[in-house]
């Protein structure tokens, strides 16, 4: 009895030192409460699907996530009050998120309705820049005007049947892109159509000028092809603005000095 008496003793010396674990837990009181929303499926024609099931949203930071149905609804239940950044993904779309949303308990609470682009499977590819109008020498006693501009064609165009369009970044920087957002200085749209798929946009040399390029400048071009919406959100991590709606694949690059 004594030894067992000294056991007990010990026992409440090493919890009163180092604590003691119980294996009985409280259910926590936080309140929860639904969060649902739909989505509407695009392809790259910017045609609706009629199936809108397979988009994951996944609220950021934590275990909650959903897939859309058939019919682009989804729900995450027991989802606490907080601010959230919310975001929205499937194979062959660009991620999309909403940041700072703030979920208030009280009812079930509705996200929105969101419109989901596919990427553009078509891509640009550039074959030429001149960043000044010149005076060119024929194969004859002809002279010809070269306007400044730049040139290229869409390529993977099948099944398309709708304009091709796209975005054409310029810069000073090698590694110019939409998401590099410090070394893009200028823009400009392009398009063409299925059936003739070359392009030529004009880019007059005091546009760039005008963007703060210096003559002498080396410009890099580089482009891509935009689908049925072209937007942004801000990425909480990085703190950059992420842009979404363009073709995966970029153009080659080509460069020109200005004069």
């Amino acid at each position: 009895m004594k030894h067992i008496n000294l056991l007990y003793i010990l026992l409440l010396s090493m919890c009163s030192l180092f604590g003691c674990k119980s294996n009985s837990s409280t259910p926590s009181t936080e309140p929860t409460g639904n969060l649902s929303g739909d989505v509407i499926l695009y392809d790259q024609n910017c045609n609706t699907l009629t199936d809108n099931s397979g988009v994951k949203v996944d609220i950021e930071g934590t275990a909650f996530s959903a897939v859309t149905n058939s019919k682009g609804s989804w729900t995450i239940s027991g989802l606490p009050a907080g601010s959230y950044s919310i975001a929205f993904s499937k194979s062959g779309y660009d991620t999309t998120k909403f940041g700072n949303y703030h979920f208030v308990v009280g009812g079930a609470g509705y996200f929105d309705k969101i419109n989901f682009y596919q990427v553009p499977a078509f891509s640009p590819i550039l074959t030429s820049i001149r960043l000044a109008d010149s005076l060119i020498k024929g194969t004859d006693t002809t002279i010809v005007a070269a306007r400044s501009g730049i040139s290229g064609t869409f390529t993977n165009i099948s099944w398309i049947n709708k304009q091709l369009e796209g975005i054409v970044y310029f810069s000073t920087d090698p590694l110019v892109s939409p998401n590099n957002i410090t070394s893009v200085v200028y823009s400009i749209a392009i398009s063409a159509s299925p059936n003739s798929p070359d392009f030529f946009e004009r880019t007059p040399a005091f546009d760039l000028y005008s963007r703060g390029f210096k003559s002498g400048d080396k410009v890099y071009a580089v482009a891509y092809s935009s689908g049925c919406n072209i937007s942004s959100y801000l990425d909480a991590k990085s703190g950059k603005y992420i842009h979404t709606g363009y073709g995966k694949i970029a153009s080659n690059v080509i460069s020109s000095i200005l004069p």
